[in-house]
């Protein structure tokens, strides 16, 4: 029996005509197979069959089968070691060159490869369906549209490829995971008929691999957005306390190692109670995030600001010289100061701040990170 690939082409066009002339179709269209009566069952006449055209035919295909897998194989373990969407479709180019392709075109949807926080691939209630607006080309073969060419998904093609009088043939192949449209590869073939089932294996794959992708890419931004939930204050955006927790000991001991100072800084904010009893918890939040904003500003860039409590918070900063410190805290005091003579409030936000050190020069044991520990 074989299977009517060509009649139910035919088929499906002229569905799509009658679809689009708003005739009625039915939604299951049958194509029937074939009967295909061959030597073995006495129909056709057995003919001799040459010995050495054989061996050469079976070897032939067998050594296309061997190409194609090796070809595979490189492609699964470049897929899997990929660190970013351009190395993940480079690797389709050998395969696209063992199929004899003269152009091809990787166009992914602009919502996976701009790697959005809308979640298209976890969630499973149909947040995102069909082809978006924008799609992104992903492969350079054949042609001369550089990797990560934006066009209107309206175009096909990233490039006129109606602007010849020659007829051209381009097929068009979705890409596909977990029920979602992800893109499509588009190519122009050097012959129509080739290798099918091969080339359909290689396009599932692209598919498999290419939604695998996405979808680590995808689990590993909702990670690391619990991570920032978990060692992250919502408020003030500083790490809280957990976060402290986590990343305090490894600062110190690399700042000693690096021979610098290691201070820690506690700071609490004057008066909140007044100012959420007075004027309401949205003025005392406020001031929460002034004095978080303005110890995040007024300190180096690898400190570590925790907020540790309600109007509590802690910094751990690493220097050069001793006298540094002062000058980050009247860093602090001249940063309050502004905001209270630019803002308007009725109220003025203010801390205190005490501070404890430790030099590498003089750290000789455990018991100076202790106190600093305890400090903390």
């Amino acid at each position: 029996m074989r299977r009517s690939f060509e009649e139910s082409g035919v088929v499906a066009v002229d569905t799509l005509v009658d679809i689009w002339s708003g005739k009625d179709v039915g939604s299951v269209i049958e194509v029937p197979s074939k009967l295909v009566c061959q030597q073995s069952c006495g129909c056709e006449k057995r003919l001799e069959t040459n010995r050495s055209d054989f061996l050469n035919s079976y070897y032939g295909e067998l050594n296309l089968f061997k190409e194609f897998d090796t070809h595979m194989l490189e492609m699964n373990t470049r897929f899997t070691t990929a660190k970013n969407s351009a190395e993940l479709y480079d690797s389709t180019r050998r395969i696209a060159e063992f199929f004899k392709l003269k152009k091809m075109y990787i166009c992914i949807c602009a919502a996976f490869e701009k790697q959005s926080e809308q979640c298209v691939l976890i969630d499973t209630n149909g947040i995102y369906e069909g082809i978006s607006e924008n799609v992104v080309s992903m492969v350079q073969f054949g042609h001369k549209v550089p990797v990560g060419t934006e066009f209107l998904s309206s175009e096909l093609l990233p490039e006129d490829f109606l602007n010849g009088e020659e007829s051209v043939f381009y097929a068009f192949s979705p890409i596909y995971f977990k029920d979602r449209f992800i893109g499509y590869v588009a190519y122009e073939p050097s012959k129509i008929k080739g290798s099918g089932d091969l080339f359909a294996m290689w396009l599932m794959t692209i598919s498999n691999n290419a939604g695998s992708f996405y979808l680590k890419c995808e689990l590993e931004r909702v990670v690391e957005k619990l991570n920032k939930l978990y060692i992250r204050d919502p408020l003030t955006g500083l790490y809280n306390r957990r976060g402290m927790s986590s990343l305090s000991k490894p600062f110190i001991e690399q700042a000693l190692c690096n021979g610098k100072w290691v201070s820690v800084i506690c700071a609490d904010i004057d008066n909140l109670k007044p100012i959420n009893d007075v004027y309401g918890h949205a003025e005392g939040d406020n001031a929460i995030k002034c004095v978080a904003d303005v110890l995040y500003a007024s300190m180096p860039e690898d400190s570590i600001c925790t907020r540790t409590g309600g109007d509590e918070f802690c910094v751990i900063v690493a220097h050069d010289n001793r006298d540094d410190i002062e000058a980050y805290i009247q860093n602090i005091e001249e940063r309050l100061r502004d905001y209270n003579n630019e803002s308007s409030l009725p109220y003025k936000v203010d801390c205190s701040c005490g501070y404890s050190s430790v030099c590498a020069a003089d750290f000789t044991s455990e018991e100076e990170l202790i106190k600093l520990s305890i400090f903390i």
